[in-house]
């Protein structure tokens, strides 16, 4: 049987491995300085300081959505004073669409919406708030409304 001895590193061996680690170590501690200390830049236009925030009414309700609760949220909205805190969006996601008119111009779903959408986003940015309306960029949206594939200038 034959034992293996293990030699005993000589003094060259230990000084180059403890320059190679004193190297590891000082690129790790400049990698770690540059990280720290670099700044991000981007264009100075007043964008993307916040993010948009504002009510959706997808999330609380679906497609049970109606004109006049719209204009009830809108109220609220205000009442609670989130415009104060940085929100500024009223949303209509999927269904509001009822269809479109030979014209190829959207119409509101009846009865939720007995007047058109102008009257309503005119309610909301009377209240210096900015009014949405979901579409999709396919010819329906997830709920088989009306999506704006071949009608985007028209939308």
């Amino acid at each position: 049987q034959v034992l293996l001895r293990r030699r005993k590193p000589t003094k060259k061996y230990i000084r180059l491995y403890t320059i190679n680690q004193t190297y590891n170590c000082i690129m790790w501690f400049i990698l770690c300085i540059a990280v720290l200390c670099s700044t991000v830049s981007g264009l100075n236009n007043g964008l993307g300081i916040k993010p948009q925030m504002g009510w959706n009414a997808w999330y609380a309700f679906g497609c049970n959505v109606t004109e006049d609760l719209v204009r009830q949220v809108t109220d609220k909205f205000l009442a609670l004073g989130l415009d104060k805190l940085g929100y500024e969006y009223i949303n209509l996601d999927d269904c509001w669409a009822g269809g479109r008119y030979k014209n190829g111009t959207v119409y509101g779903q009846s009865p939720q919406f007995n007047s058109s959408l102008k009257p309503l986003a005119d309610f909301v940015h009377s209240k210096n708030l900015k009014f949405g309306l979901y579409t999709d960029r396919g010819t329906e949206t997830c709920k088989q409304r009306p999506g704006s594939f071949g009608y985007e200038v028209l939308d």
